[in-house]
C-alpha cells in the first residue's frame, strides 16, 4: 500500500533513466524522495531501496527500487521500544491510508545511514481490518502524472503528529481500533467519542471575570445564609462549580454543528446530512450510553456512522494541521462514504 500512497513519482522516473545511462549512484542522495525534521526526535525519510537483479539464464536483468519510510532518531531507541515506535508511526500512516494496511518488512539500522546493514523484526499482528484497496490521502508530492484532484500531504504533518502530546497521539490509536471494530454499533459510539473530544469548545452565560468576582465577594453571604444546611465544604465546592457550569452553554451537538459548518459548501451539498440531523445522531448516541429505549435500522444506523466517521476524519487531518479544506477534498475516499452521498 505504501506504493499507491507514494505513486509514479518524477523522481521514480528520473532513477529508471539514470539507471540506463549508468549515471545513477544508489547510496547517494539520488533515492531520497522527501526528507521531514520531527522536532526534538529525528528526522522521517522516504527513499527508495535499490536493487539490481540479472539471470541470464532466464534472460532476465532489471531493477527494483520499492518505497521506504525510515526514521533516524535524535538518540538511541532501546529494544523495548521498538514496538512503540512502530506503533507510532503505522497508526500515522493507517490515518492516510483510510484503514490498516499491510507492512512487507520492519528494519531496525543499528547505525545513522539508511544503507547500514538492516536487521529484520516482527510484530504479531491481531484484529486487522484491510478494507481498502486504496490510500485515503495519498502523497500526492512531485507526481509525474498528477490527475486527481487530491492536495498534496503537507510534510509538516508528520512534525505534528509528534508533537503532540501522548493523550492526543492516542486519539490515533483508539481511531484505528475503532474501525477495527465489527459491531456497526460499536464503530459509531466509538466515532462519536472521539469527534466529541476533538470538535469540543466552551463558551460561558455571562463574562467569567465578572461572575468570579461576584462569587468572591458573595462567599461569605452565602455561607451565612446555607449555615447548617451544607458543610463550609460542600458550599465552597458548590460555588466553584458554577464557575465551571457558566463555560458550559455550548453541548455536544453544538459544537459538532459548529465544525460541520465550518466545512466547504462542496462538501454539505454533496451529502444528505444537515443540522437536525446531527442533532438526532446526538440523540441516539444518548440513548445507546445511557440505555435508553430506542429503534433504529441497520442501513440508517451505518449512514450515521459514515458521517460521524466522516467529520472525524477532517478532524483529525485538523489536528495534524491539515485544513480542513483539504480534509473535505479526500473525505469522500473513505469506506462507507458512499452511504451518505447524495446522487442525481
Amino acid at each position: 500500500m505504501i506504493k499507491k500512497w507514494v505513486g509514479y513519482t518524477n523522481l521514480q522516473q528520473e532513477l529508471v533513466e539514470k539507471y540506463h545511462t549508468r549515471k545513477l549512484n544508489p547510496l547517494s542522495a539520488d533515492t531520497l524522495e522527501f526528507e521531514q525534521e520531527l522536532q526534538g526526535y529525528g528526522h522521517l525519510l522516504m527513499f527508495y531501496n535499490f536493487q539490481i537483479h540479472s539471470d541470464m539464464s532466464a534472460f532476465i536483468s532489471g531493477i527494483n527500487f520499492p518505497p521506504k519510510l525510515f526514521i533516524r532518531f535524535n538518540s538511541l531507541v532501546e529494544m523495548e521500544n521498538l514496538h512503540l515506535e512502530y506503533k507510532k508511526l503505522y497508526e500515522l500512516m493507517a490515518v492516510f491510508m483510510g484503514s490498516d494496511f499491510k507492512v512487507d518488512t520492519i528494519e531496525v539500522s543499528v547505525e545513522s545511514h539508511i544503507s547500514s546493514p538492516n536487521t529484520c523484526v516482527y510484530f504479531p499482528t491481531t484484529n486487522r481490518t484491510y478494507g481498502s484497496d486504496y490510500p485515503a490521502f495519498p502523497l500526492s508530492r512531485n507526481l509525474k502524472f498528477h490527475d486527481l484532484p487530491i492536495p498534496e500531504l503537507p510534510l509538516e504533518c508528520f512534525n505534528h503528529y509528534y508533537q503532540l502530546s501522548e493523550d492526543d497521539r492516542s486519539m490515533f490509536s483508539r481511531y484505528l481500533r475503532y474501525q477495527r471494530m465489527k459491531s456497526e454499533e460499536e464503530r459509531f459510539l466509538g466515532y462519536f467519542r472521539l469527534l466529541e473530544s476533538l470538535t469540543y469548545k466552551t463558551k460561558p452565560y455571562v463574562d467569567p471575570e465578572a461572575l468570579e468576582e461576584l462569587l468572591n465577594d458573595s462567599e461569605k453571604c452565602i455561607l451565612e445564609s446555607l449555615n447548617g444546611k451544607g458543610s463550609n465544604k460542600d458550599i465552597k465546592t458548590l460555588i466553584s462549580r458554577i464557575g465551571r457550569l457558566n463555560n458550559s452553554k455550548y453541548n455536544t451537538a453544538k459544537c459538532i454543528i459548529d465544525f460541520y459548518a465550518e466545512l466547504p459548501s462542496a462538501l454539505k451539498e454533496g451529502i444528505v446530512f444537515e443540522n437536525q440531523d446531527i442533532q438526532d445522531i446526538c440523540t441516539l448516541r444518548n440513548d445507546i450510553t445511557h440505555a435508553n429505549a430506542y429503534t433504529i435500522d441497520e442501513d440508517k444506523l451505518a449512514k450515521y456512522s459514515s458521517f460521524t466517521n466522516a467529520l472525524l476524519y477532517i478532524a483529525l487531518l485538523k489536528k495534524l494541521g491539515i485544513h480542513q479544506e483539504s480534509g473535505a477534498k479526500v473525505v469522500h475516499r473513505l469506506n462507507s462514504y458512499h452511504l451518505i452521498q447524495k446522487y442525481d
